[in-house]
């Protein structure tokens, strides 16, 4: 009887560790499925979506980085453009930045500012980078390609530096100087045949266009009397 009631007692407690460890092994799956499965997949998604924003970002960045080394610089002296310019008017601004946005599309504009010295620069120069905040706003010219300088040696040196593809100028000194050195200018001056004439013998005289065909060079340079000449014509 008592080798009986052992057997049973046995079997009872096998019974009740094979129910237990089924219930633990059904627990352990039904977490698996549910739980770790399930964060795992999420985890992956998040992980295959940052992948897909990643590269995603990474192709428009290359795009914009493409376009930037597509464009050529276009170097401008906006003393006359913008400032300084008693026939230009508040009213004219907005056709003004209007072009200097259609420009910004084919060009990677620099603007360059000519003051008397060193104090005017500190003085005004915050009057004439809030005059341009539109067009910094607007990312048509970023506002460290917004230069200044005091001399027109210095003005010079800026623009050979920069090597743009086109200049606009309004002093026929810049011309003169860079005309060996720049590919293309556009030069506003509303005496504009006075003007062919004086930079045609300023350039044939100076010794060092010597070995040079002055025809060639002033082959460089479009002539316009005046702004909205210039701007009729973009």
């Amino acid at each position: 009887m008592d080798s009986e009631n052992t057997f049973v007692d046995t079997l009872k407690s096998y019974s009740s560790i094979i129910v237990f460890s089924l219930i633990t092994i059904s627990f352990l799956y039904w977490f698996y499925e549910n739980i770790i499965k399930d964060s795992s997949q999420n985890n992956n998604n998040i992980i295959n979506n940052n992948l897909i924003y990643n590269n995603n970002n990474n192709s428009q960045n290359n795009q914009r980085q493409e376009v930037r080394n597509i464009k050529q610089k276009m170097t401008i002296s906006i003393n006359g453009l913008l400032f300084f310019n008693s026939k230009v008017t508040n009213d004219d601004l907005p056709k003004i930045y209007e072009t200097l946005d259609s420009l910004s599309d084919k060009y990677n504009l620099f603007l360059i500012v000519k003051l008397e010295n060193n104090d005017e620069v500190y003085k005004i120069k915050d009057e004439i980078l809030e005059k341009l905040e539109p067009i910094i706003e607007d990312n048509i010219v970023y506002k460290h390609r917004i230069l200044f300088c005091t001399t027109n040696d210095g003005l010079c040196a800026m623009i050979r530096s920069l090597d743009p593809i086109i200049h606009i100028e309004f002093d026929d000194y810049v011309v003169i100087n860079l005309i060996r050195y720049i590919n293309e200018f556009w030069f506003i001056n509303s005496k504009m045949d006075k003007e062919i004439k004086e930079i045609h013998n300023k350039i044939e005289k100076d010794t060092n266009n010597a070995k040079l065909d002055t025809k060639d060079l002033m082959k460089k340079i479009k002539f316009y009397k005046s702004i909205d000449e210039m701007l009729s014509k973009l």
